[in-house]
This record gives structure tokens, sequence and C-alpha cells, in this order.
């Protein structure tokens, strides 16, 4: 018996962009971070 092969998987590369070092501190890399994790499994990437 095989095992049926797995559907092709979409993916994705998300990046933080960071402009000052204000940002670095802040609540910057939180928020992008979380909408791009958002955006990336509302759209079935991954």
């Amino acid at each position: 018996m095989t095992d049926k092969p797995k559907a092709p998987t979409k993916a994705a590369l998300g990046y933080l962009r960071i402009s000052d070092k204000g940002q670095i501190q802040g609540e910057s890399k939180h928020n992008q971070r979380a909408a791009i994790e958002s955006y990336a499994k509302t759209n079935g990437l991954g």
C-alpha cells in the first residue's frame, strides 16, 4: 500500500521593516508580525 502524495503547499515569506531605533523597542515588530501571520492564515499560506 502506497501513501498518497501530499498536495503541494503554498509557502510564503514575510519580513519586518524597522526604519528607526525607536521601533526596535516599541510595538512595531509585534504588530507587523501579527499582521503577517493573520494574512498568511487567511490566505492559506505557510
